[in-house]
């Protein structure tokens, strides 16, 4: 009898006692560059979000090599949160009016893909010798910018299309809707 209960107590605190159990494991985000970081986390999880970097108002210094030097020369910067956290809403203001995109964040980057529908702009930010009167666009801005390790700055390339969606008449000249101009610019925004 007594072999049987030492045999008892031994299968017991094996089962029971022997095993860590899942629950002890801690899952969480590891990076401590995260929104979300978790310290004591054993296990990273997948779940590290970086919204809170980018948040804010900068001023933006935009330099653009051709056609847009004068639409897109500086502006401010508004960058919102969403309920999605791995996008930002981004508000860039410039000399066309203010233009409302998304950007997705990662750790380091803020990545920008926006077709912009319905925007009139005034025919002179295309082309200072095209006068007066505005246009129907669409513009299309992409960017890829990296931000600062202290968060401050962010710098970056920002391609920039816009294309007519009616026709125009400049100096007696016809131009069908279509008609597009694109630059290459950069990027240099300062949080405030």
């Amino acid at each position: 009898m007594k072999y049987y209960f030492i045999f008892g107590f031994m299968i017991f605190s094996l089962l029971f006692g022997g095993c860590k159990k899942e629950d002890d494991v801690v899952k969480g985000c590891k990076d401590s560059a995260a929104d979300n970081y978790v310290a004591n986390a054993d296990e990273e999880d997948g779940s590290c979000t970086y919204q809170k970097r980018y948040l804010g108002s900068y001023l933006a210094d935009i330099a653009c090599q051709d056609v847009f030097k004068d639409a897109f020369s500086q502006g401010n910067m508004a960058i919102n949160e969403t309920i999605d956290k791995t996008s930002v809403n981004i508000i860039l203001e410039t000399n066309i009016g203010p233009l409302p995109v998304t950007g997705k964040v990662s750790r380091d980057t803020l990545a920008v893909d926006a077709v912009l529908s319905d925007i009139e702009i005034e025919l002179a930010l295309l082309n200072p010798a095209f006068g007066e009167g505005t246009v129907l666009t669409d513009i299309s801005l992409k960017s890829k910018m990296v931000v600062s390790s202290d968060n401050k700055n962010l710098n970056g390339p920002l391609e920039a299309l816009i294309v007519t969606k009616e026709d125009v008449v400049v100096f007696g000249i016809p131009i069908s809707k279509g008609f597009n101009v694109s630059d290459s610019c950069s990027i240099s925004a300062v949080k405030l």
